[in-house]
């Protein structure tokens, strides 16, 4: 799928790759409250479920959501769970229910950053009172590095990844109506 600068995906996520900024934008509305969104993309009990594409598996070893904290896990397809794929993110600002920065790099399997593959990151979270729209900035060090990206399927796999977010939050049995 190659998406030109400022042109949009027609799906429920809208998706925007702009080739002068190294950026790829990914944008969906969520029919929960923000907190409840929030809780489902910073607690690791919740981001275990549903972080990743369809058919993989996500292993969470460690989730500090703070400044300075780390979230590190790794992804395998489920088809192959021996092929493992090995992710860091350290985070840099933590604005509850409103907005997190972080760069999220591939990693060894001992947590060690593969150099050139930092990508700083900022997920941001607004609401209107009953939707929650949920906007992923991720800035790749190249264009060449976006284009790969999104010939491993980076676009789809986002795609799939905030649908599996909704569906979560949706079907969660929460604690309570305000999701504390």
């Amino acid at each position: 799928m190659e998406l030109s600068e400022g042109v949009a995906a027609m799906t429920e996520t809208n998706i925007v790759k702009n080739k002068k900024t190294r950026e790829l934008v990914i944008e969906r509305a969520i029919d929960a409250p923000v907190n409840l969104v929030w809780q489902g993309w910073t607690l690791r009990e919740h981001i275990a479920n549903w972080w990743g594409p369809n058919a993989w598996t996500t292993t969470i070893y460690e989730m500090d959501v703070r400044p300075q904290g780390t979230w590190r896990y790794s992804l395998h397809a489920d088809a192959d769970p021996t092929n493992k794929t090995w992710c860091k993110a350290v985070y840099h600002d933590v604005v509850e229910a409103s907005r997190l920065v972080y760069t999220d790099s591939f990693t060894d399997p001992n947590g060690n950053v593969e150099p050139g593959t930092e990508m700083p990151t900022t997920v941001t979270f607004t609401s209107d009172g009953k939707k929650t729209n949920v906007v992923v900035c991720t800035q790749f060090t190249s264009l060449s590095a976006l284009d790969a990206a999104e010939q491993n399927g980076m676009i789809d796999g986002y795609v799939e990844t905030l649908a599996r977010l909704e569906s979560h939050v949706e079907t969660y049995t929460w604690s309570n109506a305000d999701g504390r």
